[in-house]
């Protein structure tokens, strides 16, 4: 009995840390779409700030940053959003290596033809 709980609870403990980057997961990757859809229709002209701040204010989870966003302009614009989830369980952190880091990035063409920046 006693062997069979440490190895439920180690499971369900995996799953929840599971659950929780998959859900962190849709949030980086709404961020990054959502940042996206915003510069193709207002490329940078030199200051990214406001396609940064528009894929941190697309989710309330995760709580993203200016620095968690990089966009990148050459021909097209891209928007990645990078962030770290520790896991909630110390066990499954020392075994499977502390944090994960998710990663999406989109691209899109600017949609504006004033803009020749991009």
């Amino acid at each position: 009995m006693a062997f069979v709980t440490i190895l439920l609870a180690l499971l369900a403990c995996g799953v929840a840390d599971l659950g929780r980057a998959i859900f962190t997961n849709i949030g980086v990757q709404d961020a990054a779409q959502e940042g996206a859809r915003f510069a193709a229709y207002n490329p940078p002209d030199g200051d990214i700030t406001a396609i940064q701040d528009r894929a941190v204010q697309a989710t309330q989870y995760p709580n993203l940053t200016r620095s968690d966003v990089t966009v990148t302009c050459a021909g097209s614009v891209t928007v990645t959003v990078t962030h770290t989830v520790d896991y909630l369980t110390p066990l499954i952190g020392q075994m499977l290596g502390g944090s994960i880091e998710l990663s999406r990035a989109y691209t899109t063409e600017v949609l504006v033809e004033e803009n020749e920046n991009c």
